[in-house]
């Protein structure tokens, strides 16, 4: 009995030894056979291809290489297989194609086309008066206003969604850190601006404006509010992977912008002032007035008139001026273009850093 289970015993380890080297010899010929295709891959493939094959399917010297940084916890370009370049390139390319369909719907054409044939109707050839100031202000806050939120809550789920995706692909040192970065902004930014723009182009010749150069000029500005608005919807994305918790920040924050905007009210508590210089639509709004009322065709003063120069009968029209030192705003463009800018800066260097801190 003892020899019999001997002998099985034998057979059977035989048999792994056999099987162990039938496997050896297989995977030698299919290694063979890949090297040899990928060898006549590589010689007819452009250098794009060749980069982006480098950057998706790295052999076994990038997963050394990965091990490597991820022991010694350096971030030297000697690490990656393929230059930034290359890695943008790619990136940029993959994001917009990603976020092509999404952004770019039929439901979210048809919502903005909508929404723009629906402003212009209510707006429609606006009298230049003092008795219309304030509907024409309310269709730059308002249109301020939705392209914040529409851009804001469409970037934040973008980070946390992606966040097991780039972490894999990191671990395996396919890219850095920012030209992923860099890549999604650019690689979406076409995409970002084309529905502000088409909202712009319908509704507001509507309002009875017909300067190039003004409609020019209000569409950098509600496109660089729309691009700041985007970067603050990926820096609470990046703190926050709980959707709930970024929802109900978001929504603090928008609303909070709204009433320290300028339109909704112009007595704010002296305490509370200073809250109104972290408004972007403090700054939009702003800009889009002094444009509008500046370039503009002037606002003709109603009798009776709230405004001092009207009532000394000094002029017939309101200078931009008077208009801004009613809701109590002197700030010159410059100034809030600068503040615009730095915000927009500030906000995607965190979420860089927290992108970061987050692997």
């Amino acid at each position: 009995m003892i020899q019999n289970d001997s002998a099985g015993l034998a057979i059977e380890k035989s048999g792994r030894q056999r099987d162990a080297l039938i496997n050896d010899i297989i995977n030698n010929y299919y290694k063979d056979q890949q090297q040899h295709v990928d060898h006549h891959v590589v010689m007819n493939q452009s250098p794009c291809e060749e980069a982006t094959e480098q950057l998706w399917c790295g052999g076994d010297s990038q997963s050394n290489f990965s091990s490597l940084s991820s022991d010694s916890h350096s971030c030297d370009w000697l690490d990656y297989p393929t230059r930034f370049c290359a890695q943008f390139c790619v990136l940029s390319n993959r994001n917009f194609k990603e976020a092509k369909s999404r952004m770019l719907s039929k439901l979210n054409w048809f919502q903005t086309v909508g929404l723009a044939l629906m402003a212009g109707a209510i707006w429609f050839n606006i009298p230049r008066t003092e008795e219309y100031l304030h509907d024409l202000q309310g269709w730059m806050f308002f249109s301020q206003t939705y392209w914040m939120l529409f851009a804001l809550f469409g970037a934040l789920n973008s980070f946390p969604s992606e966040r097991e995706v780039i972490n894999k692909e990191r671990r395996s040192g396919s890219y850095r850190l920012s030209a992923y970065y860099l890549a999604k902004m650019f690689g979406e930014l076409p995409l970002v601006v084309t529905l502000p723009t088409v909202y712009l182009t319908i509704s507001y010749p509507m309002l009875g404006c017909s300067s190039l150069k003004l409609f020019s000029l209000m569409l950098i500005f509600l496109l660089l509010n729309t691009i700041v608005a985007q970067s603050v919807g990926f820096f609470i994305g990046a703190c926050c992977m709980d959707m709930n918790v970024s929802i109900t920040l978001s929504a603090l924050y928008t609303l909070a912008t709204q009433l320290f905007g300028g339109y909704l009210t112009t007595r704010i508590p002296e305490y509370l002032n200073w809250i109104r210089y972290t408004s972007m639509i403090h700054y939009a709004y702003q800009n889009m007035q002094i444009l509008e009322f500046r370039e503009g065709r002037p606002i003709e003063c109603s009798y009776p008139s709230s405004y001092e120069v009207c009532k000394n009968n000094a002029t017939a029209f309101i200078s931009y001026k008077e208009i801004l030192k009613a809701q109590n705003s002197t700030s010159p463009l410059w100034k809030k273009y600068i503040s615009i800018s730095l915000n927009k800066n500030h906000h995607q260097h965190y979420h860089q850093n927290i992108n970061e801190l987050s692997e």
